[in-house]
């Protein structure tokens, strides 16, 4: 007979877990402490990966959103294109 999920075996699972994480470092309950304090952290995502360009507009400098912020294209030189896939 199993548990449906979000029970309290899932629980004491997830409690048994985080007391035994540090595996005799710490205490147990600093382990809990540790583990809490770690998911409490914000995760980072990286919104916006730029990189260097010069676009036939005449435009040099940094791409936005990998494309020219003057005229906004997107498309790579098919020469540049070959040198990318060698």
């Amino acid at each position: 007979m199993g548990h449906p999920p979000g029970t309290k075996r899932e629980a004491q699972i997830a409690f048994l877990a985080d007391s035994l994480g540090a595996r005799g470092l710490v205490s147990p309950r600093r382990s809990r402490d540790i583990c809490y304090e770690e998911r409490a952290k914000p995760v980072h995502f990286i919104i916006r990966q730029d990189c260097y360009i010069q676009c036939t507009c005449a435009y040099k400098g940094p791409a936005l959103h990998g494309k020219c912020p003057k005229c906004g294209t997107e498309r790579i030189h098919p020469r540049l294109l070959a040198r990318l896939w060698v």
